[in-house]
């Protein structure tokens, strides 16, 4: 348990009946079955086929579950920051409060996740570490996709593995922060957050996986 430093903080009623867009990158061993499950091939147009997802269904959370790497997804015919930018109106209509990376050590690239946030102005959730073969995405909310990516039997990534220190580019658990963190983000370091707002759950999902200091002091409101 962490060491938490807060500042006066103002607490806002959680939202309820929140709705789901998961898309899925074909040919993965995940044994889910329903939940709203979309499948999308290899080649395909990822942007496209989350947009008409979208359009068609509008959703609180978008969830993405496919390989990865620091700033990369292997959803369709690929996610990266460029693609991003390519497609900033379109994204920009997406209309969903919370996006999910189901995807090996992506939030290791902060641009990547920055890029993403303020394109589609949600708030998004994402891992530097590795997912799968026991491990899945920490204050997602959404259990049973948790268990399934948990329960995979080989790793969600793509490309070379990913080692070294993240330091000043953390996105981890819905936080923005600068931080000395491992790539598992325990042990004694220190995370100094960057939000002036944050949900509740996020920071006590942080709070409970780091023996670190929390720095909080530029918190001024908690919601949920």
């Amino acid at each position: 348990m962490a060491l938490l430093q807060l500042n006066s903080l103002q607490i806002a009623s959680a939202p309820i009946n929140r709705r789901r867009t998961t898309l899925v990158a074909a040919g993965l061993d995940l044994a889910l079955v329903g939940q709203g499950l979309q499948e999308v091939a290899p080649g395909q147009d990822p942007i496209s086929v989350i947009s008409a997802a979208l359009l068609e269904a509008p959703s609180h959370e978008l969830h993405l579950v496919a390989h990865g790497a620091p700033g990369k997804i292997e959803l369709g015919s690929g996610i990266n920051r460029a693609g991003l930018l390519a497609r900033a109106a379109e994204i920009s209509n997406w209309g969903v409060e919370r996006i999910y990376l189901w995807s090996c050590r992506v939030g290791a690239d902060l641009n990547f996740v920055s890029a993403l946030q303020e394109l589609s102005g949600a708030r998004v959730f994402a891992s530097a570490e590795a997912l799968g073969q026991g491990k899945a995405l920490i204050g997602a909310g959404f259990a049973e996709l948790a268990e399934a990516v948990a329960g995979m039997p080989g790793e969600l990534a793509a490309g070379d593995p990913f080692s070294g220190t993240i330091v000043n580019a953390l996105t981890f658990a819905g936080v923005n922060a600068t931080s000395t963190a491992d790539a598992n983000f325990d042990g004694a370091n220190l995370f100094t957050l960057q939000d002036t707002s944050v949900n509740a759950a996020d920071l006590n999902t942080l709070n409970a996986i780091t023996t670190g200091t929390i720095n909080a002091t530029s918190v001024g409101s908690i919601s949920g």
